[in-house]
Formats: C-alpha cells, structure tokens, sequence
C-alpha cells in the first residue's frame, strides 16, 4: 500500500504553549488565529482560558471570571468572528448549565435570563456569519433546540427524544443534530425536522463539510468509526469533546487515535477520502485537535497532549508543509479506496464485459434502474420524517435533492440506488447470457435435424 507522507510540524519540541493547572482540554481557535481558548480542569473545577498566540506559540494567558465570584463547571467554549467568546458552563457545583458572553480577562455575564428560557442551557454553536446562535435546552417539556437571531428566540425541534450537539451548514440556513444516536436535519426555511442518517450503529458529532456532505463518527464494535457521505475514512478515532474538527476552509477533517500505540500522531484528512497527513506533536496522549489558518497564512494546530509529568497541556504546531504535502494514501490511511469518477466507472465496466456495444446497452439501461430508484428512495416515508423499518439503512438524504458525491462528484457514495442499478445490470447479463445460450442450442438442433 502507498504510503501518505507523515507531516513533522517545525516546531519539533515537545515543550508545552500552556500547561495551567494541568488540566487542559478543548482548545478552540478564534477565527483570526491569534487566540486559542482552553478549559483547564484542577480538582473537579475548571477555568476558562484564553491563550494569545503570536507566530505559532503561546504568548501569555487570560482567565475569564464567573459571575458573583462563583466557579466554572461543564464548560463548553466558542468564539464569535469579532473574537468575544460564547459559552455554556454551570457558574456553582449545583446550579444548572447556562451560556454566558465574556471578553477574554473579563468577568462574564449572563447571554438569556431564566426568564427568556428557563433550564439547562449547552451545546452552543454559532453560524459561520456568527448571526444566529444555535444551542440544546432541557426544560421540563424534554431537551429541544433552539435558536436565537437578530429577530428573537425560535424552538425548532418538538420531539420526545433528547437532542444535541447541532452544527450549522456553511449557509446557515439549517443544522444537523444528534437525536437518540441518530442523525436529523432542520432548517430556519420551511424545511422541517427530518431524518439525515438512521445508522447502522450510534452516531454523533455531524459536521457539515461542504454544502451537500457532513463528517461524522459511528460507533461499531471496535470503537468509533470517522464517516463522511460514503466509506469509513478511519476506524479507532478518539471520541472529541465536542465537535469534529474541520478546518475553516472545509477541506480538512482532523482527528486523534484511541489506540495508545497511535496516541502521538493527529491525521489530517479530506472529508472525500482523496488526500491526507499525519502530524507527529512530540508528545502523547493527544486529544482534540482543532485548526485554523493565521494571519500570515499559515497552518495552525492545537491539541491536548500528556507530558512527561502527567499533566495535560497544550502544543501548538504549524502544520503547513504537512498539509501541503498530503497526499493520496498514507499508513493506515482511509479503509476505502479513492472513488473513481463516472467516466472511470464506465471503461471499467466495458473491459469487464469485452463487448463495447453490449456494455453501452447495459450501461444505459443501468442508469435507468438507478434513475427509477432515486425517485422511489426520495419517495421514500423516511425523506419526510418517518423512520424506515428496523434493519434497513436508508439512503442519506443530500440537501437540494443532489446525488453528487462531496466536493464536485469526487466520491461515490454507496446507496440504494447504486445497489439497485447493479442488481438490474448483472440481472441483464445473466438474461442475455441464457437467451444467448438458448440461441446456441437451437441452431445445434436444427443443424442436426436438417436432410443430409
């Protein structure tokens, strides 16, 4: 197998940009690269921190207070595009979580008041434009989603089952969000809570990469499983804290391996399966790797890691000639092998058979079973709503009605229609295999039976 070059950031030392209390979890950039926020955890308590970075190192920190002097648990952190941070987090032990704003080194205030929304208040995100803020509440009418914009607070899920973790599609115009280890879609449009994709297994984290496809995690009986419109990319990815980590520009999904033996190494890869790296930090144990390009344009990573003294902390690493020297395999790379473009497809199927005209008769009537089970799967109850019956695994539905795969048709997802337009292709040529046959026989028999 090809091997996919393994990125050495430049900075190759393991010092640590912040160690804190020694605690660290969940960085997040802002988005102009020059801060990195963090949650440093120290005997069951926990202190929001922002990291100011300068040409790809940590260069001092701020801590963000709780209001009435209290202190942070449950922290869940974001930033807006002018840099102010979001977050959810419980300012006493017992009180419920709630979102707060603050200015890094500055004492927080409340974002909603228990009067606009009473409960537990978490899973915050914002929309790329930063003008709708999107988040999960837990009142005593069950966990729904809400959304708050320049026009109010909207509840748009109403459902029995509990929600979470929504993100945003890069238009801003929907969400995906986990639903009792299922993946559904809403949008602010019209468009109504719908299902996205119904396993098989557990799945979490969506996270759209393009305005089609989303990255996400499934769980399997060997752990978690990195899925993206398509085959799994990688088997054995460390549950993140939050969100999947997809890079700004959307081309890169990055994620850590739960194996102890992998533990040193942050795999960059192309949510198509097409491209990929690895980056090698200095250190183990790494955890929640998040990107973002600086001002200078170039290549930013963090991650968590274990030092030497057992302590959690934070590396900072410029990662640029890694990801630009990704390529199309590498050692362990995606489980499944680049999709082949339709033009690709076709030739293959004319050296199988070994007759042009034949395989362009099949090749077309191919298309017509696959056409015929597009409509009957966009038909289908589970596009409206509904979930199919046990055992089946429905097509996933693509935003607009699209069957292309991610990012210009590069990928070829594996749907029913496909597997339908298959069965109809090899049913043909056993068909014509028999008639041919048949053909054969009564020419012998008739020879046979001729005078002379």
């Amino acid at each position: 197998m090809p091997w996919w070059p393994i990125g050495l950031a430049l900075a190759a030392s393991p010092s640590p940009d912040f160690v804190g209390q020694g605690g660290v979890e969940h960085p997040v950039w802002s988005a102009d690269g020059r801060q990195v926020a963090v949650v440093d955890v120290h005997r069951g308590r926990e202190e929001l921190v922002v990291v100011a970075v300068r040409r790809g190192r940590g260069q001092g920190a701020e801590r963000v207070t709780a209001p009435g002097g209290g202190e942070w648990h449950d922290l869940q952190v974001l930033f807006r595009p002018d840099g102010t941070l979001v977050f959810a987090g419980r300012s006493s032990p017992a009180g419920p979580t709630r979102l707060y704003t603050a200015q890094p080194g500055a004492v927080a205030s409340a974002l909603l008041t228990t009067e606009e929304l009473p409960g537990s208040l978490h899973d915050p995100v914002l929309s790329p434009d930063g003008t709708r803020l999107a988040f999960t509440a837990t009142t005593p009418e069950g966990t729904e989603l809400y959304v708050r914009d320049p026009s109010g607070l909207h509840r748009l899920t109403i459902s029995p089952e509990a929600e979470g973790h929504p993100a945003f599609w890069p238009d801003g115009k929907g969400l995906l969000f986990e639903r009792s280890g299922d993946l559904w879609e809403v949008g602010f449009d019209g468009l109504r809570e719908r299902p996205w994709s119904l396993g098989p297994g557990r799945e979490v984290r969506p996270t759209p990469v393009s305005s089609e496809y989303a990255a996400w995690l499934r769980e399997t009986e060997l752990g978690w499983e990195l899925v993206s419109s398509g085959p799994p990319l990688m088997q054995g990815v460390r549950l993140p804290t939050a969100s999947l980590s997809v890079s700004p520009d959307l081309a890169w999904v990055a994620v850590t391996h739960e194996d102890r033996d992998r533990s040193d190494v942050v795999r960059l890869i192309a949510p198509d399966g097409t491209r990929g790296t690895e980056v090698r930090p200095g250190l183990p144990r790494l955890a929640d790797p998040a990107l973002v390009v600086d001002p200078e344009r170039r290549w930013q990573l963090a991650v968590t890691a274990t030092d030497d003294a057992g302590r959690r902390v934070l590396l900072l690493r410029d990662v640029t000639d890694a990801v630009r020297g990704a390529s199309a395999s590498f050692p362990g790379g995606p489980v499944h092998d680049v999709a082949r473009t339709d033009d690709a497809d076709e030739d293959a199927a004319a050296d199988v058979i070994g007759l042009g005209d034949l395989a362009a008769a099949l090749a077309g009537a191919a298309d017509v079973v696959s056409e015929d089970a597009d409509d009957r799967a966009e038909d289908a109850p589970g596009q409206d709503g509904e979930r199919p019956p046990e055992g089946k695994d429905p097509r996933r539905p693509r935003r607009g009605g699209s069957h292309l795969g991610p990012r210009g048709g590069a990928a070829r997802p594996g749907d029913d229609g496909r597997v339908l337009a298959t069965a109809g292709y090899v049913g043909m040529v056993l068909l014509i295999v028999l008639v041919s046959g048949l053909m054969v026989a009564e020419a012998l028999r008739r020879s046979r039976a001729a005078p002379g």
